[in-house]
């Protein structure tokens, strides 16, 4: 194969699947990693994808929201795998605050399944809540606003008001991308409003991020780096996670 019909075939990649990984690639295209990462360079000055430690994504995602239905079906081994690590470090008792992200979602499935009493959930999704309400033991409040379309979210003034009225123990949010440098980033400045109201009124920020997220950077910051407890990915060793927050043991 041709170097222009190999980078072809990677840009065409990186559209489908938002992001591709170095070491897939070399198999893939049987050159070395050194002769993809040429490629991946040559795609960036493009404007096709943006680059990452061990790999790249594509270069409009941070301004492309996929809907909330077509998120759920994207990296679910991985989400799913978070949420079960996430789900660890909820406790009966608990008040918690949780974003609309799809990650959520599935950890707001564990806590349905679950057996714990007066535990308390509040969240800006509609979907969370309506998961969550067929558990008859747990008190879901739901901070009501303007609903987005698709992402089935609720936002604006009044549900950041709602919000502000609560105090929890336990903060759950994912991300669009995060750095050591930049924080946790999201795509939607409304988005962000909120998860900075839950992150102020919580004691302890867990973030949850699929390696893919890592090195990526969103619109812009609602956590540092610093306000960040736990940071809870799939892979804990992958090219990625490393690249950007070495062995930092905020990591699990």
């Amino acid at each position: 194969m041709l170097a222009e019909e190999r980078r072809k075939s990677i840009a065409e990649e990186v559209e489908t699947k938002g992001s591709v990984e170095v070491s897939n690639l070399s198999k893939k295209f049987g050159v070395t990693r050194e002769t993809i990462r040429r490629d991946l360079e040559k795609l960036e000055k493009q404007g096709v994808l943006q680059r990452t430690h061990g790999g790249a994504v594509n270069s409009g995602r941070e301004k492309e929201e996929l809907d909330f239905d077509l998120r759920k079906k994207r990296k679910t081994e991985a989400k799913k795998k978070i949420a079960e690590k996430a789900f660890r470090y909820i406790d009966p008792n608990d008040t918690i605050f949780m974003d609309g992200s799809s990650t959520c979602f599935f950890l707001a499935r564990l806590i349905q399944n679950s057996n714990y009493g007066d535990l308390t959930v509040i969240t800006n999704s509609a979907s969370t809540c309506t998961e969550l309400a067929k558990n008859k033991d747990i008190s879901v409040i739901c901070s009501g606003g303007l609903i987005r379309n698709h992402n089935y979210t609720m936002v604006g003034p009044k549900a950041r008001s709602i919000i502000s009225d609560y105090n929890a123990s336990k903060f759950f949010a994912s991300c669009t991308g995060i750095t050591a440098q930049n924080g946790a980033t999201e795509a939607n400045d409304l988005e962000i409003e909120i998860k900075r109201e839950m992150a102020d009124r919580s004691d302890k920020v867990f973030l949850l991020a699929d390696h893919s997220k890592f090195s990526f950077i969103g619109l812009s910051t609602f956590l540092t780096v610093d306000s960040i407890d736990t940071i809870i990915t799939d892979n804990i060793d992958h090219e990625n996670v490393h690249g950007e927050f070495g062995s930092r043991d905020i990591i699990i």
